[in-house]
């Protein structure tokens, strides 16, 4: 039994089901240049809308953070805890807006939005930097912008790092290491907005 197909003028026979001549491309292309030519607005907005989303895309997309408004509780007190401060009060990435008495003013300020960040620096700070082991303190940021919270953690442990390399020059003979590490704990703060 043989199987007759027939086929209208114009049929796609022996072509790809939905398939695209060349022909028709370029046909398509010179209505749109066309209508293009016609209508000089669109011409305009189609290199000027490209420009415009680059620029506010540029300054809206930024990952630079600077002047954080954090806490500082400080339970050591000591020289070495208020030069510790001081260099991160001079980074620029942090601006020291409150000194706290207690870790529960510090999560409260960090919970109402007030501060994104809280350094906590132990007691016997001073007495482990001087003692050559390897004192911590704890940093805590808002997570609640997960942009800024990375950066702000990296931007901590740059200047804790610029910190340490102060600290093994003052006291030679000291192999060069990190001298002191930072404790790095989010406190994601979901009902602010």
């Amino acid at each position: 039994m043989t199987t007759c197909h027939m086929y209208a003028i114009g049929d796609t026979y022996g072509k790809r089901p939905g398939g695209l001549r060349m022909g028709r491309l370029v046909a398509i292309v010179q209505k749109e240049m066309l209508h293009i030519r016609r209508d000089s607005r669109t011409l305009g907005i189609m290199f000027l809308m490209p420009v415009i989303q680059m620029i506010l895309l540029g300054y809206v997309a930024t990952t630079n953070v600077e002047h954080l408004r954090t806490a500082v509780l400080d339970r050591d007190c000591t020289f070495q805890s208020r030069e510790l401060i001081d260099v991160y009060r001079a980074s620029n990435y942090f601006d020291i807006a409150y000194y706290v008495a207690d870790e529960t003013t510090l999560l409260q300020l960090l919970d109402s939005g007030k501060v994104r960040a809280g350094m906590i620096i132990p007691a016997g700070y001073e007495e482990q930097l001087l003692s050559h082991r390897q004192p911590q303190i704890a940093f805590l940021i808002d997570g609640s912008d997960p942009n800024v919270s990375n950066v702000a953690l990296a931007a901590a442990q740059t200047v804790g790092q610029a910190q340490a390399v102060k600290v093994v020059q003052r006291q030679l003979g000291i192999a060069a290491g990190p001298m002191s590490s930072l404790e790095v704990r989010h406190a994601c703060c979901t009902t602010r907005r």
